[in-house]
């Protein structure tokens, strides 16, 4: 009995995105359905129309706007820059201009600079 929320942006584009019940998502990448499971995910970066999710072992890139696809994630995953959202669980490290996982250094936007820090202090 899972509903399952459709997405399409257009014919080259889709993705499926399951309800924030469950703990993984469908991507259409490289002509396919990708599963990705929530909590392996670092962040998420926008390239130009593209996005590139980065999990602890692979990346990924699907035809979608960063901004469509955050709509579709729970709220441990927060925007910290014009081209990044993060999940908040697999933050290593932070300060006032950055923020820190296993496998990069990611910045925080001047414009997103207050509303992160607050966020985060709940990880404290």
């Amino acid at each position: 009995n899972h509903t399952s929320t459709f997405y399409k942006r257009d014919s080259n584009a889709v993705s499926l995105v399951k309800p924030e019940t469950d703990k993984h998502i469908f991507i259409k990448t490289n002509r396919a359905y990708q599963k990705i499971e929530l909590a392996n995910i670092l962040h998420i970066e926008a390239i130009k129309n593209h996005i590139k999710i980065v999990t602890s072992t692979e990346t990924y890139i699907s035809l979608l706007s960063l901004s469509e696809f955050e709509g579709q994630l729970p709220e441990n995953f927060i925007r910290i820059h014009r081209s990044f959202v993060v999940n908040k669980n697999n933050i290593l490290k932070f300060d006032n201009y950055s923020i820190a996982h296993s496998l990069s250094k990611i910045p925080i936007g001047r414009t997103y600079k207050d509303g992160v820090i607050e966020s985060l202090k709940e990880l404290l």
